[in-house]
This record gives structure tokens, sequence and C-alpha cells, in this order.
């Protein structure tokens, strides 16, 4: 029995730290949805907990390549939904490529 026990014991230990050391998400490069890009700003939709605003996020561009980076995570716990957000920034006619991930979907809430 105490042979088990240690098994056991040991068992626990081993699935728990194998499970800390997965990488989690990294919220500071949001994956991006629906992304439209206008001459003077860009508006793209990003997953909310509800505490996600425009200031939690800054927009970095490098030539044609735009990146946009999350400041703060959103540690709320509503239910996840959709906002749209907007970043201004004159672009002009340049043809732009997000390094964000990018998706295309249709459930959009603007605020």
């Amino acid at each position: 029995m105490a042979k088990f026990k240690l098994f056991l014991c040991s068992l626990i230990v081993v699935f728990t730290a194998g499970c800390s050391t997965f990488p989690g998400r990294d919220y500071s490069v949001p994956l991006l949805l629906n992304p439209v890009v206008f001459s003077d700003r860009v508006e793209v939709s990003v997953m909310s907990h509800g505490c996600t605003t425009e200031d939690d996020f800054y927009l970095l561009v490098k030539g044609e390549k735009v990146t946009l980076r999350q400041i703060k995570p959103d540690l709320c716990r509503a239910a996840p939904s959709l906002i749209r957000l907007s970043f201004n920034y004159r672009f002009g006619d340049s043809l732009i490529t997000f390094k964000n991930d990018v998706r295309y979907m249709n459930r959009v809430q603007t605020r």
C-alpha cells in the first residue's frame, strides 16, 4: 500500500510539473479579426473579456509591415466577445502587411 501511495504521489508531481512547463499564450500580439485599412486609420476586431480598450494597445509600423501590440492583458472574466477598435495612422496608398495572425469572422460588436 505504501508503494502505491508513493507511486500515486510521484505521478501527481510529474503531471503537475509537466503542465506548468507549457508555454502560455502571448497576449502581447493579439489575433486580429476583420482588419480594414483606410488611408488615415486601421480598424480591427479583437477578443475581449470585458476590460479591453484602445488604450491597451499600440500600433507598431515599420515600412509596410504593421503589428498591433497589447500593452496589458484583459484580466476580466466576462464572456469573451469581439470588440471593434480604431487606430489613427496615415497609411496613404501603400500596401499594408500585418505581422499579427489575421482571421475573418462575422460576429462583431461595435462600441
